[in-house]
């Protein structure tokens, strides 16, 4: 493997802990206000793979699956977790 250990944790400083850090800071602010949405931005190469980019696949798989699943309507306040992962076509 050609990767170096820098590039990995490049790759994943961008594109998973930015995730886990902006959603700390606004998870609080959310459950007060028992509402709010965030919208996290994935990949298709994060569920299919891509040759040559572990790092990456890995990383864009991981905004996608970074919050449990949503519970059954009514039962908690307004919060909503999505993830949006674009393909090419």
């Amino acid at each position: 493997m050609r990767m170096k250990d820098e590039e990995w944790d490049e790759i994943m400083a961008t594109n998973l802990r930015s995730v886990f850090r902006l959603s700390k800071l606004v998870i609080r602010g959310m459950m007060k206000a028992r509402a709010g949405r965030i919208i996290n931005i994935g990949s298709v190469v994060g569920a299919m793979g891509n040759a040559g980019q572990t790092n990456y696949a890995a990383a864009k798989a991981g905004p996608c699956r970074f919050f449990p699943r949503p519970r059954p309507r009514g039962r908690q306040p307004r919060h909503h977790v999505n993830c949006v992962a674009r393909g090419s076509s």
